[in-house]
């Protein structure tokens, strides 16, 4: 899919990708908490991306205010208002992987646990998914 062309969806477009990369090269070594916290803000501005994509331009600016908050890393909120604006629902074939980012929040970054291996991986696996699914629809 080419880079989208509104300089806003672009940003965030970009930002979930180089959080996602980054959260590979941090569960490569192991740190498997920080992984999944790096994944989950990249599945945020992946949604953040989708919402400003079916956004018109002259709306970009009032919409990306909505993104300061509590609400704005709320997976559930972000889904909202995608489909307040318009945007269909996912695939059922999605469903599994949203239920599973569900349980991320930023309150990740105050975590001293290390999440399993498998659980990180799962939350990567499942990120993957629902940015592959988001970039389709950019």
């Amino acid at each position: 899919m080419p880079t989208p062309r509104s300089n806003e969806v672009r940003r965030f477009f970009r930002c979930a990708q180089q959080r996602r990369e980054e959260a590979g090269v941090l569960f490569k070594f192991g740190y498997n908490t920080a992984a999944v916290y790096l994944a989950g803000y990249g599945v945020e501005c992946m949604l953040k991306a989708l919402i400003l994509a079916i956004t018109p331009p002259a709306r970009e600016k009032e919409v990306s205010a909505l993104f300061r908050g509590a609400k704005a890393h709320d997976y559930n909120q972000l889904r909202t208002w995608y489909r307040e604006r318009g945007g269909p629902s996912p695939a059922a074939s999605i469903n599994p992987s949203l239920t599973i980012v569900e349980l991320w929040s930023t309150a990740l970054r105050y975590s001293t646990e290390s999440l399993k291996e498998e659980e990180a991986k799962e939350f990567l696996d499942a990120a993957d998914e629902i940015m592959a699914w988001a970039n389709g629809r950019l």
